[in-house]
């Protein structure tokens, strides 16, 4: 019922402000913030006009502050959060215990005294750094402070209150620090924000407060209901007795009284600071920062600015618009502007004021908002107000000018879209679609057919021509055998193309909806289609090879094709049933794409057999149990579709299986990457040093892009200034020395999260949850991923202090990816 929901509901509330929140969340969104990293350090140095000298310095502070913390992490974080695993483990694989109230009570003082030395740390550095500035320097670096000290509230209070008071959850500092300011909006703004950010400092640590009051109103209820010796089901039992459902309620509308306080006048807070900022801010840049503000802290109120805006700006920029014309639709332009931005200004007062106390009935709505009714009200005359706005717009362009107006190509370059279909003949008609430069509408305009072209993830692509130069090369073919293959390509590329794009056989009539079954049985005709077309290419590639050994070798790439596609379509069929992507490496295929000699080829090819006769098998039986979850859900649909009255508990049955098949489809991706290392660590000591070396290192960009995938590296800066043509000797140097350092530590850190992705073997749909060992690993690769970012962070910083100021600008990766200071400081 509604009012179990809503009892359920409260004592949630109440247990995850407080306690569950942080408890539950471990260091995966931490406890306390990462330590400071050496972007933030950068941008404080900005800040503070520091010199290079001084930078150097910098760092050397930023060194011994990190030594400290990692021990504070090793230590007291470390031992909080065994604690709190401890009690997260009593509320997964189906056990069920609320810690004694000693217990809990210990655990939040174990999280006030490390929030609160965590502080302490950071003051450390803060008060380092000032040894080294000018009395000038101090106000920034105070900012720098203030801003710290706020994250580290972060997780505990911002993202809290914002779920009681979205207008608590934002700081200003941050949205204006994204504006493209002018030095002199930037001067303005930093006579408001430092006492903006000071004063939100100052509220959060009230909340904090009111937070930890709130605890004890959590144990009290907990004891005074019994809850601790019950089981889940007395529990339930317990929440549906309309007086503890009640006494619930009251209790969260009295206990929640002082946080909602704290919360809206925090949010008052911001919501006085952004008027204050408005006017000191271009016409531009204020519009930006309304529309930012109000969408994050009145989102349920405000949907944006209207569509009119976008008009009005294309309409200025038509060709042929007279200077008359253009000068009147800018005077409309700006007065409905300073009138939707009046009613948007009050439909945010009104919603702020309703925010200011809600009761539970509120806030579940069980009960109306008191002001809803005018909120609706100022919504329908924005809503009015853009519609006069398009009219007013209309009359002013006339019809031809509004026609170019909303044309096709009002938003980009016409384009086409061509695609074959076959016709009930046999032959071939090609459709040509038009449209603007929304590439959707092209997509939607076409045939049924050929949308499945583009939408089903099943099929995989044709083979491209680098896959036929690969074979090519590795048959040592001559001109005249690889034009003859690329012949062949072509043919097999223009058939690819036929089957992807026919249409479906037997066709639904118009008033008929084909079931989902139905759609996956054709789709899996086509895929068996596709597969007879990748054979018929290797077919005749086989007449041209005069001998076994290249036949031999086409019928390895014929494997290793067909290998693909099962495995293709496994993965996006069920691609739950794995934690990672090591199960889906073709090893044969990163020894064909790899660097390694003709001897060494030959020295492997029995062990390439040996995997593919354990593998294929293993691939197949995984399509088959991916194919056999995918029909189960489709099933389910379909059931759901036809309202059929049985339908929910089918579907759990059919869902039961539907799990069952996903179990045999995991267990199969178990065994290939059992298969794979072990294969890997043979091929591995069959070659020399460097090809071992770099195959192991492309395997694991295949099993682990999540890691090799980096775009904090600073891989691309390196190579951005070994390009600069005028580096002097000693700058080349440094550079080769950083470069070797950094790669040398780069690939140790990658090596360690490797090895423990190695491990990581989660079952994502899983109803028992996560292990302990797997929430440590996690935490784990958080702190490797930490300090591998600031190992690439350290890399660009003494690039940047190698080259000159007019060299970094020319890199290019330097001046977008070098540290760039925060408007609100650190």
């Amino acid at each position: 019922s509604v009012r179990r929901a809503a009892a359920l509901f409260a004592i949630a509330s109440l247990v995850a402000v407080v306690f569950m929140a942080p408890a539950a969340r471990g260091q995966l969104i931490p406890l306390v913030p990462d330590p400071i990293t050496t972007p933030e350090l950068m941008g404080c140095a900005d800040a503070l006009g520091l010199s290079a000298q001084q930078r150097l310095q910098l760092l050397s502070l930023h060194d011994d502050y990190k030594q400290r913390y990692r021990q504070f992490q090793d230590q007291d974080i470390r031992k909080l959060q065994d604690a709190l695993l401890d009690i997260v483990m009593r509320f997964t694989r189906g056990m069920f215990s609320i810690p004694e109230r000693e217990e809990l009570e210990d655990l939040l003082d174990q999280y006030r005294r490390v929030h609160a030395k965590s502080q302490t740390i950071d003051r450390t550095l803060f008060d380092s750094i000032a040894s080294i500035l000018a009395e000038d320097q101090m106000p920034a670096l105070e900012r720098a402070r203030t801003n710290r000290a706020l994250a580290t509230y972060q997780a505990v209070v911002f993202e809290l209150v914002h779920e009681l008071n979205q207008g608590a959850g934002v700081n200003l500092a941050e949205l204006v620090g994204g504006l493209d300011c002018l030095p002199d909006e930037i001067a303005q703004t930093d006579l408001i924000l430092p006492g903006y950010e000071g004063a939100m400092l100052r509220k959060a640590r009230n909340i904090y407060g009111v937070l930890n009051e709130a605890a004890t109103v959590i144990l009290d209820t907990v004891d005074e209901l019994g809850l601790r010796d019950m089981t889940p089901e007395q529990m339930m039992e317990t929440f549906q007795d309309e007086q503890v459902q009640q006494s619930l309620m009251t209790t969260f509308d009295e206990a929640s009284k002082p946080l909602q306080t704290a919360a809206f006048e925090l949010s008052q807070l911001n919501l006085s600071t952004f008027h204050r900022l408005l006017p000191v801010l271009s016409e531009s840049n204020a519009g930006d920062l309304r529309d930012r503000y109000y969408r994050r802290a009145y989102g349920d109120v405000y949907r944006g600015p209207g569509a009119w805006r976008d008009r009005f700006r294309r309409a200025l920029e038509l060709d042929g618009l007279d200077d008359a014309r253009r000068h009147e639709i800018a005077v409309q332009r700006d007065d409905f502007t300073r009138q939707d931005d009046q009613l948007a200004d009050n439909l945010v007062r009104t919603a702020e004021a309703s925010r200011e106390y809600r009761t539970f009935s509120q806030f579940s709505g069980m009960q109306p908002d008191k002001d809803e009714e005018r909120i609706d009200t100022l919504r329908e005359r924005r809503e009015a107000l853009g519609a006069s706005a398009d009219a007013a717009l209309n009359a002013l362009l006339g019809p031809e000018l509004t026609a170019r107006l909303d044309g096709p190509d009002a938003k980009g370059e016409r384009h086409t879209h061509s695609v074959r279909i076959q016709q009930a003949d046999g032959t071939m008609q090609t459709i040509t679609v038009e449209g603007g430069a929304d590439a959707g509408a092209a997509d939607r305009e076409q045939p049924r057919a050929v949308r499945r072209l583009i939408e089903d993830p099943l099929l995989a692509p044709p083979m491209g021509m680098e896959d036929v130069e690969l074979l090519a090369a590795r048959l040592n073919w001559g001109d005249d055998e690889t034009t003859v293959l690329s012949t062949l390509h072509d043919d097999y590329f223009e058939e690819y193309d036929r089957l992807r794009t026919a249409p479906i056989e037997d066709e639904p009539a118009a008033d008929e909806e084909r079931s989902a079954s139905d759609e996956a049985e054709a789709i899996w005709a086509l895929f068996q289609a596709l597969c007879d077309a990748d054979d018929r290419f290797f077919d005749g590639a086989g007449v041209l090879a005069a001998d076994e050994s290249p036949q031999r070798l086409i019928k390895r790439h014929q494997a290793m094709r067909r290998r693909h596609v099962l495995t293709n379509a496994a993965r996006k069929t069920a691609w739950m049933f794995s934690a990672g992507d090591e199960g889906f490496v073709d090893l044969v295929s990163i020894i064909a794409h790899a660097d390694i000699s003709d001897g060494a080829r030959t020295s492997l090819q029995t062990i390439e057999d040996g995997y593919e006769a354990q593998v294929t098998p293993l691939i197949r039986d995984r399509l088959d149990a991916a194919r056999k979850a995918h029909r189960r859900m489709t099933m389910a649909r379909d059931l759901r579709q036809r309202g059929n009255p049985a339908a929910g508990r089918l579907s759990e049955a059919m869902m039961e299986k539907w799990r069952e098949a996903q179990d045999e489809a995991r267990d199969g991706n178990r065994q290939i990457v059992r298969i794979n290392r072990e294969t890997l660590e043979q091929v591995l000591a069959k070659l020399t040093d460097d090809a071992a070396w770099a195959l192991r290192y492309e395997y694991n960009r295949a099993a682990y892009p999540d890691i090799f995938d980096d775009d904090e590296s600073a891989e691309d800066a390196l190579a951005a200034a070994y390009r600069l043509e005028d580096l002097t000797p000693t700058q080349r140097q440094r550079i080769n020395e950083l470069a070797s350092d950094f790669r040398r530590d780069y690939f140790e850190l990658s090596r360690k999260m490797v090895e423990l992705r190695r491990h990581r073997d989660i079952d994502l749909m899983s109803r028992e949850g996560p292990r302990r060992k797997d929430i440590e690993r996690e935490i784990r690769l958080a702190r490797l991923t930490y300090d591998r970012n600031e190992l690439s962070a350290r890399a660009r910083t003494h690039l940047r202090l190698i080259l000159t100021e007019e060299q970094v600008q020319r890199t290019g990766e330097l001046r977008r990816r070098g540290p760039q200071p925060r408007r609100s400081g650190l």
